[in-house]
């Protein structure tokens, strides 16, 4: 599974339970021209609150950084965050073949921890296991870390 074909399963699962999703296109690459860097890959709404996302893959079921976070990502979910709005890094996690786990990492943690251990990943408390047969993940748990401030 690549970043996109995990984004559109996200803004689908967002759909599911009647919420809004929209997944910010990249930028066209002109050669020779500058573009803008996208601040984070979606924007969804859960409970009536606009949430950013960066989304993220990692299919090997190992540890995970922050380092595949570029700068311009987290500056851009820091500005959400900075105006009093939830942010998330969405991270895919492979844990064996055929077994994908959803990782819902509130982008203020990044600040207490650079990375995920393996075996970090496998106890972390906000999680939702992909629905293989839909090709969905049940997203309520977003809806409770906001009504938990938990965010």
């Amino acid at each position: 599974m690549n970043e996109s074909q995990f984004l559109t399963e996200i803004r689908h699962s967002f759909e599911d339970m009647g919420s809004f999703a929209y997944k910010i296109p990249d930028s066209a690459n002109m050669r020779g021209k500058f573009t803008l860097a996208k601040p984070f890959d979606m924007v969804a709404e859960v409970n009536g609150q606009l949430i950013a996302i960066e989304g993220k893959v990692q299919l090997n079921g190992r540890a995970w950084s922050i380092r595949t976070v570029r700068d311009t990502q987290k500056l851009g979910l820091s500005k959400v965050e900075s105006f009093g709005n939830p942010a998330f890094i969405f991270l895919c996690w492979k844990k064996e073949r055929g077994f994908y786990e959803l990782i819902i990492i509130p982008f203020h943690y990044i600040k207490m921890q650079f990375s995920f251990s393996k075996k970090d990943l496998i106890n972390w408390p906000f999680k939702v296991v992909r629905d293989n047969k839909k090709c969905r993940y049940n997203l309520t748990e977003v809806s409770h870390l906001l009504e938990n401030g938990l965010t």
